[in-house]
């Protein structure tokens, strides 16, 4: 976004400063998936979850998760896990009542159990449509990486979603638009090695919010703008 910013303003760009968004890391936190509630509640525990919740809107690529979804539909350990409402929820709904079985939609959930769902999953997709560079930053990126949940980011990779998941190594990014590509990785991360990545990957990411993106690492940026 500074990019976009910078251009406009005309070689005034050194009034620019950046300050992340960040994630509620008292309130979202790991959750062993073997006790999770959620994945208990909802019958999850034998499955490789990959989940994609929050606003389900038309700037994210929702069709590339169906597509890919819809490649792996033999694969009966492996669960694409939709939770939230948006302007693409249709999509999944009907995917799910035409019969792609690895596919589970579930509505918004209540703010109580947010940090149960997120860590419910072994993996999260964030897929951004092209043309959002420097337009676009899901913050739900935060609390993914606060539940310790590593990210499949799929995005510019100039964009802040692509950089924070590349520099924390909180997860992998894809810059290519295909089905099979995504498919690939899911089929390689629900492996024994792949399942151990993805716990350390998502440690990683939960270390940088603690790090970096907490509430109170935010405020003190402020302060020193400020100041």
């Amino acid at each position: 976004m500074r990019d976009v910013v910078a251009q406009k303003l005309r070689g005034q760009d050194d009034k620019l400063a950046i300050i992340p968004n960040w994630g509620d890391a008292d309130e979202i936190a790991p959750v062993d998936r073997a006790a999770n509630p959620f994945r208990a509640a909802h019958g999850l525990q034998n499955k490789f979850v990959v989940q994609f919740s929050g606003n389900i809107g038309r700037t994210h690529d929702v069709e590339l998760i169906l597509q890919a979804a819809s490649l792996l539909r033999e694969r009966d350990d492996i669960l694409f896990l939709f939770v939230g409402y948006g302007g693409k929820s249709g999509l999944i709904a009907r995917a799910e009542r035409e019969g792609l079985g690895n596919v589970r939609f579930l509505p918004r959930q209540p703010r109580e159990t947010l940090g149960a769902m997120l860590a419910a999953s072994d993996v999260t997709v964030i897929p951004l449509i092209g043309g959002m560079y420097g337009l676009s930053v899901p913050s739900r990126m935060y609390n993914v990486m606060a539940a310790g949940v590593p990210i499949v980011a799929i995005a510019d990779s100039r964009s802040e979603l692509a950089l924070a998941v590349t520099e924390e190594e909180a997860g992998w990014v894809l810059d290519e638009r295909e089905a099979s590509v995504l498919a690939g990785l899911i089929g390689s991360l629900a492996t024994p090695g792949g399942r151990d990545e993805c716990v350390r990957r998502g440690a990683a990411g939960r270390a940088a919010v603690l790090a970096r993106y907490s509430l109170a690492a935010v405020l003190e940026s402020y302060r020193q703008i400020l100041n």
